[in-house]
């Protein structure tokens, strides 16, 4: 009798275990059926849903903010810029010329300007992989500022253009003064002319005359 008890009590045993596994299994694989859930759903508010505002959106590149703000993408052939640069194209009667080389690697805008006043009086585009004779500087001294880069973009702002370059761009002032005096001599004068080599290798200028870096603010002025 006693032996049956001991069996009766092991058996109870193993019976709650069982049913406490099946309740556990019932508890993680519980499933609903189509419709509404009940009223104790909860949501885990641990986890966030972003909307649609939410989402990092692309960032503009340069070009397009200044697109956005009125500048205007422009596509240049070699030669003078428009007057609206605020500065006025003067020429000699001297068949005199400055030669500009450019290499591969950069477009330029070269600005020729008076030593005594500062003032601009050639303002020349030049594509890369290609040469400009700028023709008929009038006597004087000048020094240059120059332009280097790529996707030249300009605004007009009442009746005043400014530009620059969008990508890669450099800008530098010529420390060499460029004499375009005619020269004396015994038997009558000499013409000065002068060639220069721009190009740009490694985020820095290689060119055949002295220069120091500037800012664009000081290429414009």
């Amino acid at each position: 009798m006693e032996g049956k008890g001991c069996l009766f009590f092991i058996l109870f045993l193993v019976a709650i275990f069982f049913i406490g596994k099946s309740c556990e299994k019932d508890e993680r694989d519980v499933k609903y059926e189509n419709g509404e859930l009940s009223s104790t759903f909860q949501i885990d508010n641990s986890q966030t849903i972003s909307s649609n505002n939410d989402i990092e959106q692309p960032q503009k590149s340069e070009q397009e903010r200044l697109q956005d703000n009125g500048w205007v993408v422009e596509s240049l052939s070699n030669g003078n810029l428009s007057n609206c640069y605020n500065y006025v194209a003067e020429y000699g009667e001297i068949d005199n010329y400055l030669l500009v080389r450019v290499g591969n690697n950069t477009n330029v805008v070269v600005k020729i300007l008076d030593y005594s006043t500062d003032r601009c009086i050639r303002y020349v585009y030049i594509n890369q992989s290609s040469s400009y004779r700028i023709e008929r500087i009038p006597e004087g001294r000048y020094y240059l500022k120059i332009a280097y880069g790529f996707d030249w973009m300009s605004i007009n702002k009442d009746g005043y253009c400014t530009g620059k370059f969008t990508r890669n761009a450099l800008y530098e002032k010529g420390e060499d003064i460029l004499n375009y005096n005619l020269i004396k001599e015994i038997d009558g004068y000499s013409i000065p002319s002068y060639e220069i080599s721009l190009n740009v290798i490694s985020s820095s200028s290689s060119n055949s005359f002295n220069s120091s870096n500037i800012t664009e603010q000081e290429f414009n002025r």
